[in-house]
């Protein structure tokens, strides 16, 4: 009798063990593995990269450059900064200034290399700091950049309408190569 009950025993747990319980929910089979280059694609990467040729987008003449250069100087952030420093280094870019849709300003800005003319500003850069939207509305300027001091102490970035000739837009901030002194307390 204890051999039969035996039997029977191990004949219910090879059959519960075989197949998989009796209260256990159905195991799903295994989803194919998919590989990391099978993945689909970021839909943003898969745009065509775009390039936008704002009409004043062109090789500037050497004359236009002087007088970007001579217009910027004139600011009152770069004049003040004259006084104080009498080396400083310029350099010709592009800025894409974005009106502030509340009519009053700039919201954002994004700068370009000088170079940009040959290719077109990307409608997408990397380094956006334009607020989110079409860059197509931002209006597009030579922006003329100043490090006063040596070593550079202060720049001042200066956008000019060369139509008007005239600074639109001028930011001046700290040189980030500049050393903190620390303030002496007692």
């Amino acid at each position: 009798m204890r051999k039969k009950v035996w039997i029977a025993i191990s004949l219910q747990f090879v059959v519960v063990s075989f197949l998989g319980g009796c209260n256990q929910e159905p195991v799903p089979p295994p989803e194919e593995e998919i590989l990391p280059e099978e993945l689909a694609a970021d839909p943003i990467a898969e745009e065509p990269e775009e390039y936008w040729f704002p009409d004043n987008l062109r090789w500037l003449t050497d004359s236009e450059k002087t007088r970007i250069i001579e217009i910027a100087l004139a600011t009152p952030e770069s004049l003040e900064w004259r006084q104080k420093e009498s080396q400083y280094k310029t350099k010709i870019g592009w800025i894409a200034l974005r009106p502030d849709p509340s009519g009053k300003g700039y919201a954002g800005y994004c700068k370009h290399e000088y170079e940009v003319v040959a290719k077109g500003i990307p409608v997408y850069p990397e380094d956006l700091i334009i607020l989110k939207g079409d860059q197509k509305v931002a209006e597009v300027y030579p922006c003329a950049t100043i490090w006063f001091g040596e070593p550079n102490r202060w720049v001042v970035s200066v956008a000019v309408d060369l139509n008007e000739e005239k600074a639109v837009d001028v930011e001046d901030y700290p040189a980030r190569n500049v050393p903190v002194i620390p303030d002496k307390t007692n």
